[in-house]
């Protein structure tokens, strides 16, 4: 990997970058509830959130709590990451806007934005924190990409090799990588 420039990441296979991805494996518990990476708890947040009855903001209330318990366990239950986004894709009352505003500004009071949260459980709490942490930190201050050329939202929406001749102002909303950078910052 080169010294300085961003790093670049997507898949959890990646030989140098791949400890950064939303589903490189690393299980810890937020409550009594257990994930096998920060893409799954992200997933499951997202579950949780459509149609949570708890939350008194009447934009949130897009579906029954049965459904919403039912996309939710069906992410937490699926055992592959394609099987979790799969799941995630049959959310009853998606609204990608909603979901945008939870990610960026954090409209729920009171709680961490949820890639943030995710990441920090990921790098200082996860049963595996020593494989992921000291190659975090190891980083230094260079700028994390997730180069997700499907998701424009978490990722920039280009892959690694694209997002380098592309300018930035082309890229998409980079959420996930600034989760990560937060956790490298209290680390």
């Amino acid at each position: 990997m080169a010294a300085e420039g961003p790093v670049f990441f997507w898949k959890e296979t990646e030989a140098e970058t791949g400890f950064l991805s939303p589903w490189y494996k690393t299980r810890f518990k937020e409550g009594h509830q257990h994930y096998q990476s920060a893409g799954h708890m992200v997933l499951g947040e997202k579950a949780k959130l459509f149609g949570d009855t708890v939350i008194t903001r009447p934009i949130y209330r897009m579906q029954t709590a049965d459904k919403k318990q039912e996309a939710f366990e069906r992410i937490i239950a699926a055992e592959t990451i394609d099987e979790q986004i799969r799941s995630a894709d049959g959310i009853q009352g998606y609204d990608e806007q909603v979901w945008l505003e939870i990610l960026i500004v954090n409209a729920i009071p009171d709680a961490l934005p949820i890639c943030e949260h995710a990441n920090l459980l990921k790098f200082i709490f996860s049963y595996e924190y020593w494989d992921v942490r000291d190659p975090l930190l190891a980083l230094g201050t260079r700028e994390l990409v997730y180069a997700c050329p499907t998701d424009r939202i978490l990722g920039i929406g280009f892959g690694p090799e694209e997002a380098r001749s592309t300018v930035r102002e082309q890229w998409g909303r980079n959420i996930f990588a600034r989760g990560v950078d937060i956790a490298r910052s209290k680390a």
